[in-house]
C-alpha cells in the first residue's frame, strides 16, 4: 500500500492575522497578504482607523513589528 502524494501548494497560505497591540495589549486584529512590509501594515491600520482611541491618548515611542504576526505601539 502506497502514501498519497502531498502537494505542497495545498498547505501554504496567502493570507495572514496581524494582531495590533497598544503596550503590549491586544487592541484589534485584521487579515492582510502575507510578507508585507511594516510601512504598508502601519498604512493600512491608520486609513482604517482601527486603533485611533487608543493611540490619541499618548505619543508613539516605539513600533515593534513581528512580520505577518503583530505590530505593537508602545506609547506613553
Amino acid at each position: 500500500m502506497k502514501w498519497p502524494l502531498v502537494d505542497e501548494k495545498y498547505l501554504t497560505q496567502e493570507k495572514c492575522e496581524i494582531v495590533i497591540q497598544v503596550n503590549g495589549k491586544k487592541r484589534n486584529v485584521f487579515s492582510t497578504k502575507k510578507n508585507k512590509e511594516k510601512n504598508e501594515i502601519i498604512d493600512h491600520i491608520n486609513n482604517h482607523k482601527l486603533i485611533d482611541k487608543y493611540l490619541a491618548s499618548g505619543k508613539i515611542l516605539k513600533t515593534i513589528y513581528v512580520q505577518d504576526k503583530l505590530i505593537n505601539y508602545i506609547i506613553k
